[in-house]
């Protein structure tokens, strides 16, 4: 059996109510130069307007995007492929209830 390999995790929630935020993150297990902290920053998916923040210290980094509309599973299929090409990590997709979950599992 092969065994796969993962640095990150990317979370999303499954119910998003018409008119509510949606916040997709991802916990990645390393720190991050600035130059790399630059570019993440600038994370856009499908030109959807909304807020990008990106944290970190010495181990881990946490990035968050909050929006007032779009899919949830498709931003973070979009961060997902960002992070991969931008700073060579690969990343588990994890389905999540709803909004207080997310917060609650990249809370730093």
């Amino acid at each position: 059996m092969e065994k796969f390999e993962f640095e990150a995790v990317t979370v999303y929630h499954d119910k998003v109510d018409p008119g509510s935020s949606t916040l997709v993150g991802a916990w990645i297990h390393r720190g991050i130069s600035p130059e790399q902290r630059r570019v993440l920053m600038g994370f856009r998916p499908a030109k959807i307007s909304g807020h990008v923040g990106v944290y970190t210290d010495a181990h881990y980094t946490w990035v968050l995007f909050l929006t007032r509309n779009g899919s949830a599973r498709k931003i973070a299929v979009d961060l997902r492929i960002f992070l991969e090409q931008t700073i060579g990590v690969q990343s588990i997709l994890q389905r999540l209830p709803n909004y207080r979950s997310v917060s609650r599992a990249l809370a730093f």
